[in-house]
């Protein structure tokens, strides 16, 4: 990533992420992110279209801050636990606890049950802004 991409990715709070299904038909909806150590990390609701997608054709395409924005696109998958609870506080400070307390969050959506789902992409390739 670029110097100035990283710079966006800590300085925007909206992305727009395109998830697909399994013939390929795109889907792209707004929502909050947060990158760190190179990865963006989302939170959506559990039974979202942005995961039932996912679990079929695991890659996304993430425009940074708006439509036009800069695009990255990569590997998706839904985090797993250990990385829900390293990445909550970083989600929770961003947004200001919009979650509520971390242990709340955390209490709430691990396991086997979650009501909200934490999206991982690992941006691969990088598009300029349109």
């Amino acid at each position: 990533m670029t110097p100035d991409l990283q710079r966006l990715l800590k300085s925007e709070n909206l992305c727009y992420i395109t998830t697909y299904d399994a013939i390929g038909k795109p889907r792209t909806v707004e929502i909050w992110f947060v990158c760190e150590q190179g990865k963006l990390y989302i939170s959506t609701g559990a039974q979202s279209v942005k995961v039932k997608k996912l679990r079929v054709t695991p890659r996304a395409r993430v425009a940074i801050g708006g439509w036009k924005g800069p695009v990255v696109e990569g590997p998706a998958r839904l985090a797993d636990d250990a990385t829900v609870r390293r990445m909550v506080p970083v989600l929770s400070q961003k947004y200001n606890d919009y979650w509520g307390s971390v242990d709340t969050f955390t209490r709430r959506n691990l396991g086997s049950r979650p009501s909200r789902i934490l999206i991982e992409v690992t941006p691969g390739t990088q598009f300029p802004s349109t």
